[in-house]
């Protein structure tokens, strides 16, 4: 099976990956993805993806990271889905909830309803 894993550095990103080392079999492959806004230096990105990276090794899961610059999160996770012909997507929610939720978005209702695979969200 290949589970695609938001990370982000935030905790709800941590859950996630914590969340799918203990649903994954040993032969399953996880694909990290980063997706960074515009403005957000790269490097942050690069350093969190090796500690991910680094975790996968201590867990003995095969792995792929990718970091994508520059674009709307929730589309960008949506093409990376379908890209890598993904079987489940694993991400984090912030929980928001009445206006900010309307006004911000919700990456993780939106890969919900638009990525071509079966989604969990860890809260």
């Amino acid at each position: 099976m290949k589970y695609m894993i938001c990370v982000d550095g935030t905790e709800q990103g941590h859950k996630a990956f914590d969340f799918t080392t203990k649903l994954a079999r040993p032969d399953d492959t996880f694909y990290l993805l980063s997706v960074i806004k515009g403005g957000q230096p790269k490097q942050d990105a690069e350093r969190l993806m090796v500690s991910y990276e680094e975790a996968c090794k201590q867990h003995g899961f095969p792995y792929e990271a990718m970091i994508v610059e520059g674009a709307d999160p929730k589309e960008a996770i949506c093409t990376m889905v379908d890209k890598y012909d993904i079987d489940t997507l694993v991400l984090g929610t912030r929980g928001r909830s009445g206006i900010k939720k309307v006004l911000l978005g919700s990456v993780s209702a939106y890969c919900v309803t638009r990525a071509g695979c079966d989604v969990l969200v860890a809260k």
